[in-house]
């Protein structure tokens, strides 16, 4: 089944700064809800709580969001909390917590929200020169029988040599905004590159991951329809933790975020 990723990160207010929502299983991954798709609910809180706030956090806008998983988050009924622990002018730091209807905390983040103050630029960030899906190229089965791969293409950029580099170019399926919802989904969906490099089997899970939002406007950058560009790399996986550093592009070239993930590595069950 085809979801939707636009409806289904509306969340219902229940207090202030406490949402709620049905996650469909659609959105499931090995063993709970696909750690994408619970940073873009994270996103989607964020962003209500930002558009009906009536003090200086109006007017900013999500930078960065640092998230621990501590469990897996099941699907179904969850809870989102969000309190703000300093709100300024420019920046505002914020905590969040996310778990089950019925359960403990899954999730404990924070996250920090900036408004422009300085007009002073430097940019060296220069996109992976890969070519765009063809026509008729033929999708990427990551073939893992993940639900929440369904709901997207995957179009392989980036062959692995020596180091731990993969991802390419997602293109959603269905109905999905071309906004932060989508940069953050996408920054935690491909398969670790890493896994191509162990020479035995294994696993990875999802311990800690910061997301750096680079765009304001996601919007203004990604036309809907058009393909994300995901690159991802690892430099060590050691003592069971393995590093990975990712990034997502605009089609036209815009570097929408950075992550930096801490994953654990288990052996297969």
């Amino acid at each position: 089944m085809i979801a939707s990723l636009r409806k289904d990160t509306v969340l219902t207010r229940v207090t202030e700064g406490r949402y709620a929502r049905a996650v469909a299983p659609e959105w499931d991954g090995t063993s709970g809800v696909l750690g994408g798709h619970a940073l873009a609910l994270m996103v989607a809180a964020m962003t209500e709580l930002l558009m009906t706030d009536d003090g200086p956090a109006r007017e900013q806008t999500i930078t960065s969001l640092t998230a621990n998983f501590m469990r897996p988050l099941p699907v179904g009924e969850i809870l989102i909390g969000v309190e703000p622990l300093r709100i300024g002018r420019s920046t505002t730091t914020w905590r969040m917590s996310v778990g089950s209807s019925a359960g403990p905390s899954a999730i404990d983040a924070t996250v920090l929200t900036t408004a422009p103050r300085w007009p002073a630029r430097f940019d060296a960030a220069t996109a992976p020169d890969v070519a765009p899906p063809g026509d008729d190229e033929v999708p990427w089965d990551p073939g893992i029988g993940m639900a929440a791969h369904e709901q997207f293409r995957f179009f392989p950029r980036f062959a692995q040599e020596t180091d731990a580099v993969g991802g390419g170019w997602v293109l959603p399926r269905g109905d999905f905004p071309n906004d932060e919802r989508l940069v953050a989904m996408v920054s935690d969906l491909w398969l670790p590159p890493v896994l191509a490099r162990f020479d035995q089997a294994a696993m990875v899970v999802g311990l800690a991951c910061t997301m750096q939002f680079r765009a304001p406007r996601v919007d203004r950058v990604v036309v809907p329809g058009e393909p994300v560009l995901v690159r991802l790399r690892t430099r060590l996986a050691a003592d069971g933790i393995a590093d990975e550093t990712g990034e997502v592009w605009s089609a036209s070239g815009v570097l929408l975020a950075t992550s930096l993930h801490t994953r654990l590595v288990l052996p297969p069950t």
